[in-house]
């Protein structure tokens, strides 16, 4: 029996590695793996777990709004990079991470009413969907990625508060929605990157701040995502395109288009009993603030003028000399000429209109002495 045992044990060793290769084999995909090492004593329960490098890479959060995105997707990445893009609660970074602070606006068709809002208004449409008038019953508006910055501030909008829009169709979906006639009275509103403003949208104002003013208070503007820019040390963000911010306030010019002004009439006996400049009392600062505040005054300045009526029935106009006060004082930087009744008192009218502007060094364009001053 003895002698066997060799071949019995060759027969079993064959046997088994025959076993082995009918086995199915399953490949596990990469994982990031955690090493835990535990101490033998029984008077100790820590665990010590280390685990190893995250894949390297670029990771870029949904919360980032497009020309950010854009900007990190366009780099050139060192090999084995890993970069991070992600909302940050903190202002405070470490050498490894760059802060970049993207301002947002709350924005409504042009047409509207409303110039702005509190914070707290805003901030009860959010969570409770209990929007102010004139938006009652009219959801928020935006896209994926500012739904998700501000989900991460604000915690998840209720139900019905917010609707999602591609940025590239933001503007159209108010307008059409807001504008198709008849105009609805509740008009869309909704919150859009700043860098994506343009002239059909109104800001509107959020605690009486705006990032379109002159006076704009950045610490107390509620509609700011800070990013942090996760790299490794010795990879220098600075050397790539990234903007730290999308709002650079010197790149920001102001222009107030008054309309039609016309010093005559109710408006002018108003200013005959309460001085000159009172019309422009509430608007003085506004006016003052602005880069470039236009007034088009289509009414002539003539000496004799006569004494204001409110209820003067004659369509031919003049307004005392005197009444310019009230434009400079409303800081006016640009006059237009081309209202209808500038011609009201002739020639002479015109041209004592254009004398006193050239007096005052105020520009004035769309009229002139000749041709070539229009």
């Amino acid at each position: 029996m003895t002698k066997h045992l060799p071949q019995l044990f060759t027969i079993f060793y064959i046997f088994v590695l025959l076993l082995m290769s009918c086995s199915s084999q399953t490949v596990s995909p990469p994982q990031v793996i955690q090493e835990i090492t535990s101490t033998n004593s029984a008077s100790s329960s820590v665990e010590i777990v280390t685990s190893t490098s995250a894949p390297t890479g670029l990771h870029i959060s949904d919360s980032a709004p497009p020309t950010l995105r854009e900007q990190v997707e366009s780099w050139d990445l060192p090999a084995n990079a890993s970069v991070h893009l992600d909302v940050s609660p903190f202002a405070q970074s470490d050498s490894t991470e760059t802060k970049i602070q993207w301002i947002y606006a709350l924005v409504a068709p042009f047409p509207t009413v409303k110039d702005g809002v509190t914070f707290d208004e805003l901030h009860l449409a959010w969570t409770e969907g209990t929007a102010p008038a004139p938006f009652s019953g009219i959801p928020l508006l935006m896209d994926e990625s500012t739904l998700a910055a501000f989900t991460t501030l604000w915690d998840a909008p209720a139900a019905g508060s917010v609707r999602i829009v591609p940025s590239d169709q933001l503007l159209d979906v108010a307008w059409t929605e807001t504008c198709t006639e008849p105009c609805r009275s509740a008009p869309s509103w909704a919150i859009i990157p700043f860098e994506l403003l343009e002239p059909r949208w109104k800001v509107l104002t959020v605690d009486g701040q705006s990032p379109i003013r002159k006076g704009f208070d950045i610490a107390s503007y509620p509609l700011i995502v800070n990013f942090t820019l996760q790299t490794p040390e010795n990879f220098h963000p600075s050397s790539f395109n990234l903007h730290s911010s999308n709002y650079d306030p010197s790149k920001l010019t102001t222009v107030i288009l008054t309309g039609v002004t016309a010093l005559v009439r109710a408006t002018a006996y108003t200013m005959e009993l309460k001085g000159s400049t009172y019309p422009g009392e509430r608007i003085r600062d506004l006016m003052r603030e602005a880069d470039i505040a236009h007034v088009s005054n289509e009414i002539p300045f003539f000496t004799g003028c006569t004494f204001p009526k409110p209820d003067a029935g004659a369509l031919v106009f003049c307004s005392d000399p005197k009444y310019m006060d009230l434009l400079i004082d409303i800081g006016t930087d640009v006059v237009e000429l081309t209202g209808n009744h500038f011609a009201d008192r002739g020639s002479a009218g015109m041209l004592e209109t254009i004398a006193i502007y050239n007096e005052n060094k105020l520009p004035y364009f769309g009229g002139g002495i000749d041709l070539q001053d229009s």
